[in-house]
C-alpha cells in the first residue's frame, strides 16, 4: 500500500509521517492518530533510506505482508483464542464438579487476553524489523530552504528501488 505525507519529525535513518486519513486506514492500527487534527495518522519510525527533510513530501510504502498480518494478529488470533479456550474450560469442567459454560467462558476470556498481550508484545517486535516496516519510497518535493530556493532533484531518480 502507497500513501502520501509530510515528514515531521526526522531521526537518523528515520522519520515520522504525517498522512491524512484513507479508506484504507479503516480497521488498521500500523498508524496512530493525531489527536485534533482533523482525522489525520502519524506514522512513525519509517525508514528512510533517501533522507528526506521535516516538510518534504513523499509516498511511503507499507509492505502488504504487514497489513495482512496485523489483520490476522488483531482480528483472527484473539478469536481462535476465545473459542478454544471456551472449549478447553468447558471439556475439562464437564469432567468434575464446576458449571461447564463457566469454566468455558473464564478460559475463553483468559486465552483471548493472552493473545492480545502477546499480539501487543510481538507487534513491538517486528517493527523493529526492516522487513515488515514502511519505509520512505519517494521524495516527491522538497521544502524550500531560507534563501527561497528549492534544493529537490528530479523525484524519480531519488525512488527506492
Amino acid at each position: 500500500m502507497k500513501e502520501r505525507g509530510t515528514v515531521v519529525a526526522v531521526r537518523p535513518g528515520r522519520v515520522d509521517v504525517s498522512l491524512g486519513r484513507s479508506a484504507a486506514c479503516d480497521g488498521c492500527s500500523v498508524c496512530s492518530s493525531l489527536s485534533g487534527t482533523g482525522g489525520e495518522m502519524l506514522l512513525t519510525d519509517v525508514l528512510d533510506p533517501l533522507g528526506a527533510s521535516v516538510g518534504d513530501e513523499v509516498e511511503i510504502e507499507i509492505p502488504e505482508r504487514l497489513r495482512i498480518q496485523a489483520a490476522l494478529a488483531i482480528y483472527v488470533a484473539p478469536l481462535l483464542a476465545l473459542f478454544g479456550g471456551y472449549l478447553a474450560g468447558f471439556l475439562l469442567a464437564s469432567r468434575g464438579d464446576g458449571n461447564p459454560d463457566t469454566a468455558g467462558a473464564l478460559a475463553g476470556i483468559g486465552c483471548a487476553t493472552l493473545t492480545l498481550a502477546a499480539v501487543f508484545f510481538r507487534e513491538r517486535e517486528l517493527a523493529r524489523k526492516e522487513g515488515f516496516a514502511p519505509f520512505v519510497r519517494a521524495i516527491i518535493a522538497h521544502v524550500r530552504t531560507s534563501t527561497g530556493a528549492r534544493h529537490d532533484g528530479d523525484a524519480a531518480d531519488r525512488r527506492y528501488a
